[in-house]
């Protein structure tokens, strides 16, 4: 059994990806429609993929995660003409509207920054 996607299934799982991003005239989407698009493609690649062997999987699928960002930065950029945001940025806003990882490594989100304390007990700088 293969723990790791073959070169095959990754050019599928970014053209899928671009089939649902990528024409202009889902322009008209907004993004919180495109995350509800993509994570149940993104939930049935995380459950094909990586059960098996998490660590392998998990090395080719950020790949693909790293893939969905670039084009939600340009769907994003095309989409607020004047309000292009850097592609960290554009994980971080479509992180808290629910997108999910196809790699389970991480998360978009910054969660538990508020809970971080300094040692004088006022809060963290978050560097």
């Amino acid at each position: 059994m293969r723990s790791f996607p073959s070169k095959k299934s990754m050019k599928k799982m970014r053209a899928k990806v671009k089939e649902i991003i990528g024409p202009r005239s889902h322009l008209y989407w907004s993004p919180k429609q495109v995350v509800d698009k993509l994570n149940p493609v993104i939930q049935g690649w995380k459950n094909y993929y990586g059960s098996v062997d998490p660590w392998m999987s998990n090395r080719f699928l950020s790949k693909v995660d790293w893939y969905i960002i670039r084009r939600l930065t340009l769907y994003w950029n095309k989409k607020y003409k004047r309000n292009h945001l850097h592609p960290g940025r554009v994980a971080e806003v479509f992180g808290c509207m629910g997108l999910k990882r196809v790699s389970g490594w991480g998360s978009y989100t910054t969660q538990g920054e508020e809970h971080r304390k300094a040692v004088c007990g006022k809060p963290a700088r978050t560097v």
